[in-house]
């Protein structure tokens, strides 16, 4: 992964950017298991969505990069290495004989977190993209919110 040396406005949106591919990509390979661990139908099918959902957002960021003329990148995402944590340690802390509601629960709690997170990102860099005129990453971009947006509210609903 590259380090991004920012020093100005633009190097953050860089950094900011290069965070969030990790951050996608990273979501991209935990959603298996997610899917895999989910006993409701319609819990395992919305993370099968959000899979697909989530290739199209590393596409998206992977755009962005080439609007600002940089080479996709990824950086240190530390927010989702600890929530992939917490998300493993509930897991690992459930009994042989959890009740798969339960279990069910822990998956939601998780999902949940993790869409607040990337909405709160992408709110973010949206915003910086607004702010240096680049009108073209913040569109691309606001497509990733809205389905975070609407990943959220699925996710309460299921709950």
């Amino acid at each position: 992964m590259a380090t991004t040396k920012v020093t100005d406005p633009h190097d953050l949106l860089v950094h900011k950017l290069a965070v969030m591919l990790t951050t996608e990509r990273q979501i991209e390979r935990m959603l298996p298991t997610l899917e895999k661990e989910a006993h409701d139908d319609e819990l395992r099918q919305g993370f099968q969505r959000h899979l697909e959902e989530t290739q199209r957002h590393v596409r998206n960021l992977e755009q962005a990069f080439g609007v600002l003329g940089q080479e996709p990148h990824g950086t240190k995402a530390p927010a989702i290495e600890g929530l992939e944590a917490q998300h493993k340690g509930f897991a690992s802390a459930a009994a042989d004989d959890v009740l798969p509601d339960v279990l069910d629960s822990v998956a939601v709690s998780s999902a949940a977190a993790t869409e607040h997170h990337e909405i709160a990102a992408y709110e973010g860099i949206i915003t910086l993209a607004k702010g240096l005129g680049l009108s073209g990453v913040a569109e691309t971009l606001q497509e990733n919110l809205d389905d975070e947006r609407q990943m959220l509210e699925d996710v309460r609903r299921i709950a």
